[in-house]
């Protein structure tokens, strides 16, 4: 599993790179299934519980995502690791990532479900009735907070290694379990929106014992033992990377949180058709992403080897197969609007409010793609203080100033998504510039 320094070049011919990226773009593109499923069972039962659901997931993604580092940064500190053969560094990155995961969950946790009134109220603008409608849901998933952050971790480990199948098989497990006790406890034992956050909750119970299962029987392997020490030097180094990919994905997220605290103060229906549109783009980009994953964990393990110029080879190739994807999306969501909108609403003031902003939703898709893959390719190559310093010029600059003169001042839905389109062209044109930059490695 691990190479000895010194050891043969490595070639990721097309067959071997599909090899892991196929199945590491079915892993990816399991993950926005769940949610994408209960706002399905709660967008055909009640839009109201719908609405509710979305005031939720926006303040525990916020949450959840701005600790991205557990699975990019982990996904590029281990591949790295494996490249040198560095049997130490990897235990101890292991061992570190999963201590973390479960401190920042437990904290986590504990700081959402006693700020949950100012939360949904004050910060997100939902009026009385739906904080206390959403408040039930928004408890029961902040006490999973833990769980959420340890499979985040397994997830980065997993993808590190290259042990992409093991990946795959615990978010299918999670995504699987999800749907079919969600189901249950909606439609048959008829526990109402509880149900939903009782599903994704008991879902990542048992992901986390499937993945720790794993762990301890790879152990030794892995530089894994009772023995296994965590130095100064390794916490300095993830500290400082994880600053980095927090302060770059918080601005991201904060940048979603800011669009649906906006399409909240619009109305129901428009915050509605905002889910609905946000959940698609998000199963795009998680579809794509998957190439982003193996960009991260096979130039990080090239970089940790010192194999530059295969690295290099390898991102051109992922950043085509990307474009292709993004495009076929486009076509998909162009062509298909009217089926792909039915299974999640068949409300036609929901549906008013999704064709205004559909245009931008399809036709951003081939770009979308592209910013995706690049941030793997730069994760791989742990450029994360780049990253942070160029999705901040983004946020600050591009998307804030366009979402209040298009979104806010006008109380424009389309203005709303307009802003995040711009903010993804900021993004791909920073990456490109990283990516080609004269002089740069790889």
């Amino acid at each position: 599993m691990i190479p000895r320094p010194g050891a043969a070049r490595e070639r990721f011919g097309t067959r071997r790179l599909l090899a892991l990226a196929l199945p590491a773009t079915v892993a990816s593109a399991l993950e926005p299934v769940a949610g994408m499923v209960d706002t399905a069972f709660l967008g055909h039962v009640d839009s109201r519980w719908l609405a509710a659901m979305a005031v939720s997931v926006a303040v525990l993604s916020a949450f959840t995502w701005v600790f991205n580092f557990l699975v990019s940064g982990v996904t590029a500190q281990v591949a790295q690791a494996v490249g040198r053969g560095d049997r130490e560094e990897l235990g101890a990155t292991i061992l570190l990532a999963l201590i973390v995961a479960a401190g920042l969950g437990t904290a986590t946790g504990l700081l959402l479900a006693l700020g949950s009134p100012w939360l949904l109220g004050t910060v997100m603008g939902a009026d009385a009735t739906l904080v206390d409608l959403a408040r039930p849901y928004f408890l029961l998933r902040a006490l999973g907070m833990p769980l959420v952050l340890v499979v985040t971790a397994l997830s980065g480990v997993l993808r590190g290694l290259q042990r992409i199948g093991l990946s795959l098989a615990i978010g299918a497990l999670v995504t699987t379990s999800n749907v079919a006790i969600t189901w249950t406890l909606l439609f048959v034992w008829h526990f109402g929106l509880p149900g939903a956050a009782i599903g994704t909750v008991g879902a990542f119970a048992l992901g986390a014992a499937a993945g720790l299962t794993l762990l301890a029987l790879l152990g030794r392997g892995l530089g894994l033992s009772w023995h296994t020490r965590i130095r100064r030097r390794h916490v300095f180094v993830f500290g400082a990377e994880a600053a980095d990919i927090v302060v770059r994905t918080g601005a991201l997220l904060g940048a979603f949180f800011l669009t649906t605290a906006v399409v909240t103060r619009l109305g129901e229906r428009r915050l509605a058709a905002h889910q609905i549109g946000l959940q698609l783009w998000l199963f795009s980009s998680f579809f794509v992403d998957g190439l982003a994953i193996a960009g991260n964990m096979i130039v990080g393990r090239l970089v940790g080897a010192g194999q530059l110029a295969e690295a290099r080879s390898v991102g051109h190739r992922l950043l085509g197969a990307g474009l292709f994807v993004g495009a076929a999306f486009a076509a998909t969501y162009g062509l298909l609007r009217t089926p792909i909108a039915a299974v999640f609403t068949r409300d036609p003031m929901v549906l008013d409010w999704l064709w205004v902003i559909w245009p931008i939703l399809a036709l951003t898709q081939p770009l979308n793609a592209l910013v995706y893959v690049w941030d793997g390719l730069l994760f791989g190559r742990r450029d994360f203080a780049y990253l942070r310093r160029h999705m901040l010029i983004g946020v600050l600059l591009v998307f804030v100033p366009l979402l209040a003169l298009l979104g806010w001042s006008r109380g424009s839905l389309s203005g709303v998504w307009l802003a995040l389109a711009a903010l993804n062209a900021y993004r791909a044109g920073s990456c490109a510039a990283r990516w080609y930059g004269a002089g740069r490695s790889p």
